[in-house]
């Protein structure tokens, strides 16, 4: 990625390479790397697996559209000062 995105792709490229292990990615990696994919761009692939497949959830199911504005839209959880603990 250019054009000062360097925080971002480090994030992505680091959550990446930890979700690879779990089914989300682990047929997905390997088949990229058995297409000759170099050990360098599948993660990119993956990356770009991760940004589309909740979008795609999304569009699909639009009861998710509602509840993921809805949870966007409610006021954060208000912390209780009266219980947490002194000191």
């Amino acid at each position: 990625m250019m054009g000062g995105q360097a925080g971002v792709h480090s994030a992505l490229y680091m959550a990446t390479l930890v979700t690879v292990p779990y089914p989300l990615l682990m047929v997905f990696y390997p088949r990229l790397l058995a297409a000759g994919k170099a050990k360098k761009v599948a993660p990119i692939a993956c990356i770009h697996r991760l940004l589309t497949m909740p979008k795609a959830m999304v569009i699909r199911n639009p009861i998710r559209k509602v509840a993921l504005f809805q949870s966007l839209l409610s006021p954060p959880l208000a912390l209780d000062v009266k219980r947490l603990p002194a000191g």
